[in-house]
């Protein structure tokens, strides 16, 4: 299966909103359409985030307490 960044894979499911959720959390730490960056680097950026007023905090995929993302759709999850 090819790799593509969440912006991209928003794009292409744009009825997902967990795709949605991973493409405002990457765009928000700093992650472009662009980028051609390994799925280890993007959930680590993702990791990264402490805005503790970030409304989608909750559902933030990645984090200690939700590793898998919440990802509920047919495509890989993206593992560390």
């Amino acid at each position: 299966m090819n790799f593509h960044n969440p912006l991209t894979r928003a794009k292409r499911t744009p009825n997902s909103l967990r795709n949605a959720i991973d493409a405002h959390c990457y765009m928000c730490m700093g992650g472009e359409e662009a980028d051609l960056k390994t799925r280890t680097s993007i959930v680590s950026m993702i990791q990264d985030c402490e805005s503790e007023v970030c409304p989608l905090r909750p559902v933030r995929g990645f984090t200690p307490s939700n590793p898998q993302g919440n990802r509920q759709d047919k495509e890989e999850p993206w593992t560390v």
